[in-house]
């Protein structure tokens, strides 16, 4: 993993403490020397660039023999992390928190990208080799499935400032705009 100095474009450290592959990095919305990494390794660390001596420390996963795929930290949370892995399994953990991680089997492949709202809604969106996204509730219930792509589907993005507009982009070439509404909500609809 490098960080960068952005205005400078130069490498302010590198870390190696992955054993294997890292599939995904994700900084904190709100205090620039945190962030999470998840790796091939099968584990999910924890970073704070505020310890030199180490930095790094691991959050326990449900599966730990599964490879972590993607993560995303909620913006308005500043200690809850979501992280998908290769089974089709999200997870959202509040990492300062005593309640344990809630954990759903939301797709039936790898799990690619998750996204939550960016506003007070909390809501997270994942995609999936499955060629679906999924869009759930922050207790993991999910709220709507589209599956317009014929593909694996690798990105999803929300709109900023709104819970009711994202865009996913695929493996099919194809960049769709969902809108969730209420009705879409109980129909599973999108445009």
């Amino acid at each position: 993993i490098k960080v960068w100095d952005l205005s400078q474009e130069t490498v302010v450290t590198t870390y190696s403490v992955h054993t294997q592959p890292v599939n995904c990095v994700a900084c904190s919305p709100t205090d620039e020397s945190l962030f999470v990494s998840c790796g091939q390794d099968g584990r999910v660390l924890m970073w704070d660039r505020r310890k030199p001596d180490k930095p790094a420390s691991r959050i326990d996963v449900e599966f730990p023999s599964c490879s972590p795929t993607t993560a995303a930290w909620h913006p308005q949370q500043r200690s809850t992390i979501a992280f998908g892995d290769e089974l089709g399994n999200v997870t959202v953990k509040d990492f300062l928190g005593t309640e344990p991680a809630r954990v759903e089997k939301i797709h039936s492949r790898r799990v690619n990208s998750l996204g939550f709202s960016t506003n007070g809604a909390s809501l997270l969106a994942s995609v999936s080799d499955d060629c679906s996204l999924a869009v759930m509730t922050s207790e993991l219930q999910e709220i709507f499935r589209d599956r317009q792509h014929q593909d694996f589907v690798k990105g999803v993005c929300w709109l900023h400032g709104d819970s009711s507009n994202l865009t996913t982009v695929g493996w099919d070439h194809l960049v769709l705009h969902h809108t969730i509404t209420p009705a879409a909500e109980s129909a599973g609809s999108s445009s």
